[in-house]
């Protein structure tokens, strides 16, 4: 409930200005000079206050249907009633005020007695104010029936020449086919409005405009560009050359054939793309609407890398809408691309390293394989050092156990050119150091006999050590030496106990049988 009668009173509100205007800017040159007619009005953005450009050519202040000032009328009582030249010719050009472009707030008429030019009727005089730059000022008029000057900086400007406080004596004459002049309560049609794009501004009032094809730019290096198309980029231009740098900012691109648009800032503070005309298609906005009895304004930023935002007009510090959240979602959209690449690249170092230091460090040699390795080739023996995946596919995986002992378990293979292999497997449990079967390797290379299988190649990693020896069935030693009948057994012998005891025996930890595959 109190929502919407919050939204009741900004509709109230609204439609008691009219949407009429309470900024009046300056161009930055005679050409592009704002001037509003006789029979108009600027309207302040919060109270019903007025300052109107009567046919009498006096600029008046109301308060409601009170007058509570108005411009010198000691000029203005020599002008010459109007006599329109045709019938086409309107007598609201008889006078029309003009926010110059060197910083003067003047009242012309074309029916003075000086000419047919133009001929100044009152001035609030502001050009050599303090020496500042008079390009892109602005009156402002306020609630408090007080019509101020702003510099481009919206710091305050004196006026030389303000609006008298109005009294009863010195009133004009409206000679008789001169419109009259207008009283309270003034018509909505009447509520004056700029007519030319605000070309070249650092920043755009509530009302005013840019056409397609203009923009908006920074004393430095920005620019809002509303392009051919009606899509608005805000760029970072070289200023030596005038050139487009980097695109900082764009709303989503609209889609479709524009054949014409507008760049406005409504009374609710809400920036549009809209087709031309007062019931225009829109086709972007900003989407967030502020009161509409603020005085808003869009200004074009240098700060933080250039960046739009819409305050009101005399305190920055309340802003409605910025680029700058645009900015700072787009900003964090990529830092958590730049954190999901990153925790990546970081998951798959640390799948490399764990990989490698499960697997592929087996393949590395350390110092002691080398030297084992180098050792055997220049001992002139023959027996290989085979791989983990070779010596997989010659055993089937390891699917066929033929036997077990206490150095561990015998499983059947075949080479690729087909030779039956045994492959002897140490066992977790057991406490064999790695010298210790490098040297057993070196004493099975240097034991040859017929009753003896021979070693044929070996495999020492961190994790596996291996003995490949050539399979020989027919039972074990026992049964060979006895002559028994053929039971297709293996045996082996165990080497160490050969070498200590320079005798071939058998037992039950040193032979090893199983059924051959």
């Amino acid at each position: 409930m109190y929502q919407l009668v919050i939204t009741l009173v900004l509709l109230q509100s609204m439609i008691q200005r009219g949407e009429a205007l309470s900024v009046m800017v300056s161009g930055p040159s005679y050409s592009s000079r704002m001037k509003m007619q006789a029979n108009r009005y600027l309207n302040a953005s919060a109270g019903d206050v007025y300052l109107v450009m009567q046919p009498d050519c006096v600029l008046y202040i109301y308060k409601g249907a009170t007058i509570i000032s108005r411009s010198n009328m000691t000029l203005v009582s020599q002008r010459l009633p109007w006599t329109p030249t045709n019938v086409s010719e309107s007598s609201d050009w008889n006078c029309y005020l003009d926010n110059q472009a060197d910083g003067n707030f003047v009242v012309y008429t074309w029916n003075g007695t000086l000419g047919p030019q133009p001929t100044a009727v009152w001035a609030a005089n502001t050009a050599s104010n303090g020496g500042t730059n008079s390009t892109y000022r602005f009156a402002l008029l306020g609630s408090d029936g007080k019509l101020t000057m702003y510099g481009p900086d919206f710091a305050k400007l004196t006026m030389p020449t303000p609006l008298q406080d109005y009294n009863s004596t010195g009133s004009l004459n409206i000679s008789q086919g001169e419109t009259p002049n207008m009283v309270y309560p003034f018509p909505t049609r009447a509520a004056w409005k700029p007519d030319v794009s605000l070309d070249g501004f650092p920043y755009m009032p509530v009302g005013y405009f840019i056409n397609q094809g203009s923009w908006l730019q920074s004393a430095d290096r920005f620019r809002l560009v509303l392009q051919p198309d009606c899509n608005l980029k805000l760029q970072e231009i070289w200023p030596e050359n005038n050139t487009v740098k980097q695109v900082i900012w764009e709303p989503p691109t609209t889609s479709g054939v524009r054949t014409s648009c507008q760049l406005v800032l409504q009374p609710t503070g809400v920036l549009e793309i809209k087709s031309n005309g007062s019931e225009g298609t829109v086709y972007w906005s900003s989407g967030t609407a502020g009161d509409p009895t603020v005085n808003w304004v869009l200004k074009l930023n240098s700060d933080r890398g250039g960046h739009l935002v819409v305050a009101d007009i005399l305190n920055s510090g309340t802003q409605l809408w910025t680029t700058l959240a645009d900015s700072s979602s787009s900003n964090q959209m990529w830092w958590w691309i730049v954190v999901g690449v990153v925790g990546g690249v970081l998951a798959l170092v640390a799948v490399a390293l764990l990989f490698w230091f499960c697997y592929a460090r087996d393949k590395f040699l350390d110092p002691i394989d080398k030297a084992f390795q180098k050792k055997m080739q220049t001992s002139g023996f023959s027996q290989v050092w085979y791989s983990d995946s070779k010596i997989k596919q010659c055993t089937d995986n390891f699917a066929h156990k033929i036997g077990q002992g206490g150095f561990g378990d015998v499983f059947y293979g075949k080479l690729p050119d087909g030779q039956e292999i045994a492959a002897k497997v140490l066992t977790p449990e057991s406490c064999q150091s790695k010298q210790e079967f490098y040297n057993e390797i070196e004493l099975l290379s240097t034991v040859h006999h017929k009753y003896l299988v021979s070693l044929l190649g070996y495999r020492c990693t961190r994790r596996h050590q291996i003995l490949i020896y050539e399979y020989l069935g027919g039972g074990d030693l026992r049964q060979r030496l006895q002559g028994a009948q053929e039971l297709n057994h293996y045996s082996l012998i165990d080497a160490r106990k050969f070498h200590k005891t320079g005798t071939m025996y058998s037992s039950s930890k040193a032979l090893m049988q199983g059924k051959t595959p």
